[in-house]
């Protein structure tokens, strides 16, 4: 049950069908030979567009590492749409009830499981990266320690939450020749990306290479702070991709190894 939800977002936006903003679903794996004495990561994860409504986060919609990994707790996070939108994460309001689910589901899933509160992550591709982008820029270094995208964007200021203005780890893909969710443009993930290193204080743009994604072109950002990297990444010549089966592992590589703040 999601009890905070703006009530001006559900009066001017009633849920397709099937779906409700203040009861809602989401899809839990549990470490294999979970240990509730032991402290586990948290991964969410976020799909695209397209699936059925409360069901699509089944599979876990971005699952990071594989079904029953004994490395984190993982969350398959599942999107409800207004009347007449797309079948999609509802991210684009500043008033998005995507925020309160995120929060209500992190409060159960520590009030019944032992989590380690310093290695909270979420990632998503397309519909999900975009959420991912909200998530990290709203509950970034007071919540999650890190985000990792493929396909994404950013909504305008005005149609996304209040930043929480602190940093977060970075890693960062985007299609070289996306053509639905581009680069550029006006909420491209050049924008996410120019964002993310002014929130994290990152000093200047050279890079260096980053060899981990076999998959992608990728580079860090060497002016940013060591404990919160930023890592950018290209599909080659792919479109609206997810970064492939090299690209999950590289996600987690990238998070087991990020230093303290």
């Amino acid at each position: 049950m999601i009890t905070n939800v703006d009530p001006a977002f559900l009066a001017a936006h009633p849920a397709t069908p099937g779906g409700s903003f203040t009861d809602r679903t989401y899809y839990l794996d549990l470490p294999a030979n979970y240990d509730q004495t032991k402290a586990y990561p948290v991964i969410f994860g976020g799909g695209g567009c397209g699936g059925a409504v409360v069901q699509n986060g089944d599979g876990g919609g971005f699952n990071v590492l594989p079904t029953d990994s004994p490395l984190a707790i993982q969350i398959g996070l599942s999107y409800v749409w207004p009347v007449g939108a797309g079948a999609c994460f509802a991210d684009g309001y500043s008033d998005t009830p995507d925020l309160p689910y995120f929060d209500a589901i992190l409060a159960e899933i520590e009030a019944n499981y032992c989590v380690d509160k310093s290695k909270l992550f979420v990632a998503g591709y397309s519909s999900g990266a975009w959420e991912s982008y909200m998530l990290g820029f709203a509950r970034g270094g007071t919540v999650l320690r890190g985000i990792a995208t493929a396909a994404g964007g950013l909504r305008m200021a005005a149609d996304r939450p209040p930043a929480s203005g602190k940093p977060f780890a970075a890693l960062l893909l985007t299609g070289a020749s996306d053509t639905e969710n581009p680069f550029t443009g006006p909420t491209g993930s050049q924008l996410a990306l120019d964002l993310v290193l002014q929130t994290n204080a990152c000093v200047g743009m050279a890079t260096t290479p980053w060899p981990t994604f076999a998959g992608g072109m990728c580079l860090q950002y060497t002016g940013c702070p060591a404990a919160y990297p930023v890592i950018f990444c290209t599909g080659g010549g792919s479109g609206h991709t997810d970064g492939g089966a090299a690209y999950k592992p590289a996600i987690w590589t990238f998070w087991s190894t990020l230093m303290s703040p």
